[in-house]
């Protein structure tokens, strides 16, 4: 925030001027900002009828600075009919906010920020990026809600958005309350201890607040659904209820769906795309529960047959669509391979001259040749069966020039173990 130098406007042979003597504050105006004036005096630190001067002025601009409201503030101040100050600040609302969500149990989060929102219009659903304007915030909430916190504090912490994946600021408990007890109804798949386990494995020694509770519903629970082939469950309520003190129970509703099975796998990209390796590489269970944990795996496992044959930077993503009536799961996995890599030159380190001149018979990719990552281990395992070494590892490191040539220089290590 800049705070520009004041402006002292008064007639030339006024005493106070010359000597900017402490007056009373005759009158407080703001201009420019949607936080009304009563509440940035309120900030600021500044009563009618207080003596104040330059220095007085410029420390309650600094306590404005502190809340990161403003990014901007001049002040001047005038003579008043009654032989003080009229003070005026000119402001500049900070707009550069972020994202947070009010987290206390047993708190309504939306009239806590409607009550921020009436006292500073700025902060609708978002908060200042600053660290004092985060502190700023953190107590005017710990102020407003200070019986449901039973003499703790709002602090802020980051975590994961669930629906944007971004990192998003909740305003929380310093001290969380732990739960006492979990209980799931429409839980059959699997049970409501599974579920209650699920979360205490998850949360570890975190405590409960809605947002928490959540993240692990929709996090840790509907991948546990999901290995169940269940991909359309639902967490429609969950409720908390006081059991002690900074203790709660939590009550939550399952709605399951139905299970699916894996249905087609198409892999899509150009004609030199490997598609039949890497559906021989995946071995996808069409036609089965679709266990999402083992469908990972066979996705990951596509990746290999891409890069044997030079295309070391290929990458994937991969879509799920779910189709109801049928009660499949089908899998689009667009592909894209990237720059083609040949072998250059190879080199071998730690090696005596004899085994250096073996290993340099029994490596067979000549430069030129399409590169394969993985050809070092399948010649390390020959190697070392041919010179009788069963306690050798072979280290590669590449380094590849702008044509995409990759040199190898492979460095044989006793292993230790």
């Amino acid at each position: 925030m800049k705070i520009l130098a004041a402006s002292l406007i008064m007639a030339a042979n006024t005493l106070f001027a010359q000597t900017d003597a402490a007056k009373p504050l005759e009158a407080f105006k703001v201009e420019h900002s949607v936080v009304s004036a009563s509440v940035v005096q309120e900030l600021a630190g500044l009563k009618n009828g207080q003596p104040i001067n330059k220095s007085v002025i410029d420390e309650a601009c600094q306590r404005l600075g502190q809340t990161a409201l403003f990014s901007n503030v001049q002040y001047r101040y005038l003579p008043g009919p009654n032989h003080g100050y009229i003070l005026t600040l000119n402001l500049q609302d900070e707009t550069d906010l972020t994202a947070a969500i009010v987290d206390i149990p047993f708190v309504d989060g939306e009239e806590v920020w409607k009550w921020l929102g009436a006292r500073y219009p700025t902060l609708q659903h978002k908060i200042p990026k600053a660290d004092s304007g985060q502190d700023f915030v953190a107590k005017q909430i710990s102020a407003h809600v200070a019986a449901a916190l039973d003499g703790g504090k709002v602090v802020i912490r980051q975590d994961s958005d669930l629906i944007t994946h971004r990192n998003i600021l909740l305003l929380q408990p310093e001290i969380l309350p732990h739960i006492s007890s979990m209980e799931f109804t429409g839980a059959k798949e699997l049970t409501s201890d599974q579920i209650a386990g699920i979360i205490r494995d998850t949360m570890k020694d975190g405590g409960f607040t809605d947002f928490n509770i959540r993240l692990f519903l929709e996090a840790a629970v509907r991948r546990a659904y999901e290995e169940h082939g269940m991909y359309r469950v639902q967490f429609p309520k969950v409720t908390a209820s006081p059991a002690g003190k900074l203790l709660v129970n939590v009550k939550g509703e399952v709605v399951e769906g139905a299970q699916f099975r894996l249905g087609n796998v198409n892999i899509m990209g150009g004609p030199e795309v490997p598609v039949a390796d890497m559906i021989k590489a995946a071995k996808f269970k069409t036609g089965e529960l679709a266990n999402w944990r083992d469908i990972q795996q066979s996705i990951v496992a596509i990746q290999k047959p891409m890069m044997r044959i030079g295309y070391k930077d290929a990458r994937y993503k991969t879509n799920r669509i779910l189709d109801d009536g049928k009660k499949e799961l089908n899998l689009e996995i667009p592909v894209q391979l990237g720059p083609l890599y040949h072998f250059g030159q190879v080199t071998f380190q730690g090696l005596a001259p004899d085994a250096d001149a073996k290993a340099h018979q029994i490596w067979k990719k000549k430069p030129g040749e399409v590169y394969d990552p993985f050809y070092v281990s399948d010649f390390a395992g020959e190697f070392v069966q041919a010179i009788h070494a069963d306690k050798v590892r072979a280290e590669p490191k590449e380094q590849v020039d702008g044509d995409h040539v990759v040199d190898l220089s492979v460095t044989f290590k006793k292993q230790t173990k």
